[in-house]
């Protein structure tokens, strides 16, 4: 410590340094604080204004209209959209096919996603259904071109004078439909309970589809 003379003959006095008292390395200390603190908050921005990972969309099964309770399910009563994965409940259909040609337990809205649990429970098992292919009159059996995915009924048409007219299935659904050479084709998926029904009017006269119109 350095001393200073008082003039006059007094006590010497203590020296100050410069800085207000303050050490170099003090100083030193407090300018690594600051960076170090400025180094913290860049990194806190820079982590906040991430983005997150993209939400992987998935296919969802719609109703394109209201549909009652006990109707049976056409393609054309069905619509697909892709809907963010977080957004889609494990019940909701992901594949038309799954509800085609079954029938609706409860009425269902318009634009509603289709639930497992919205179907039949009678008609769950694939076991219980049968395609199968019949011929139809050569003239006038097929009401269109092509009737695949839609809902028909089916009459058989019994020879006499007058003929005799009789409905065999209502609302039966046509998986594919063709007219080739002169015979017309369907097929039909029907319950198997209704296989023989169907085998035996084809056997007794000539059968015809009355095609129902896309509502």
């Amino acid at each position: 410590m350095r001393l200073v003379r008082v003039a006059g003959g007094g006590q010497p006095l203590p020296a100050l340094h410069a800085g207000g008292g303050m050490t170099r390395h003090r100083r030193r200390s407090i300018a690594l604080a600051g960076v170090a603190v400025a180094l913290v908050l860049t990194a806190v921005m820079r982590g906040g204004g991430a983005s997150p990972a993209a939400d992987p969309l998935v296919q969802i099964v719609s109703v394109r209209r209201p549909l009652a309770a006990g109707v049976r399910i056409a393609a054309s009563d069905l619509a697909v959209r892709a809907v963010p994965s977080r957004w889609a409940d494990p019940h909701q259909l992901t594949d038309p096919e799954a509800a085609i040609g079954r029938r609706s337990a409860v009425s269902l809205s318009a634009g509603a996603p289709l639930m497992d649990a919205e179907l039949a429970v009678t008609e769950i098992s694939g076991l219980r259904f049968r395609d199968v292919a019949v011929r139809l009159d050569d003239l006038a059996g097929l009401p269109g071109d092509d009737l695949a995915g839609t809902t028909a009924d089916l009459y058989l048409v019994m020879p006499g004078r007058p003929p005799h007219i009789r409905l065999v299935i209502e609302g039966v659904q046509v998986v594919g439909s063709s007219a080739a050479d002169g015979a017309m084709v369907a097929t039909l998926r029907v319950s198997s309970a209704d296989v023989a029904a169907l085998i035996e009017a084809e056997s007794s006269g000539s059968l015809r589809l009355a095609g129902r119109p896309v509502r």
